[in-house]
């Protein structure tokens, strides 16, 4: 055997010993996982071809274009539809891709709202109070605001669950504990143990007291 075919042959046995490079799986990120109607999201993923075209789809229609960095990144922008509280809690599926390369996450997206139900006829009624949006693991509160534009009181709900939010109340009344004036008062539904008019996020009913025996109407502002 001659030298060079001794070469040949040691190399070719390196490079059968030599273990296999892994490569990153391609990744596709947002900040969380629900988002409030008409959000606009960045969505940033990382392990891809680098200089090259990528898409950025919602649920398979392309939300946005571009070209991966030289380190094979993505950073675009997604729109999400808005939403009404009638379409309930809705899932939609994001998807980066370079033609080769691809990687999905999947978000969901709902209204805030927050009400309560059924109508009531007596200040006495027990209701259940609902809403959804505020985020995970969050504290809700009910402050209530009287005609005059004065915190009546503030009343602790209870805490959300679920991705979005969701936080359901039942077996109590409209106004929990004290008996309200006639006048239009605000029931502000949000995350903050102390009242400040209008945080995000936040709703507010508009009940209207047409005499200190029972509520006339409620709508949300």
């Amino acid at each position: 055997m001659g030298l060079s075919s001794f070469i040949t042959i040691g190399i070719s046995a390196a490079l059968l010993g030599a273990p296999a490079v892994a490569v990153a799986a391609p990744t596709v990120s947002v900040e969380k996982g629900c988002w409030n109607s008409a959000s606009t999201l960045e969505v940033v993923g990382s392990g891809y071809r680098p200089k090259v075209a990528f898409k950025l789809l919602l649920n398979g229609r392309v939300a946005s274009r571009g070209i991966t960095t030289t380190t094979g990144d993505i950073s675009g922008i997604v729109k999400l539809p808005r939403i009404s509280r009638a379409s309930g809690q809705r899932s939609f599926e994001i998807r980066l891709t370079d033609g080769r390369r691809t990687a999905t996450r999947r978000i969901f997206a709902t209204a805030i709202w927050a009400d309560y139900e059924p109508a009531v006829t007596s200040l006495r009624q027990r209701v259940t109070f609902s809403g959804n949006g505020f985020g995970p693991n969050k504290t809700l509160f009910l402050h209530y605001v009287s005609p005059s534009g004065k915190l009546r009181r503030t009343l602790r709900l209870g805490e959300s669950a679920g991705v979005c939010g969701r936080l359901e109340v039942a077996n109590r009344e409209v106004f929990d504990g004290f008996t309200p004036e006639a006048g239009r008062w605000r029931l502000q539904f949000d995350t903050r143990a102390t009242y400040v008019r209008g945080p995000r996020p936040s709703v507010t009913l508009a009940v209207t007291i047409v005499k200190a025996a029972s509520p006339s109407s409620h709508g949300q502002r």
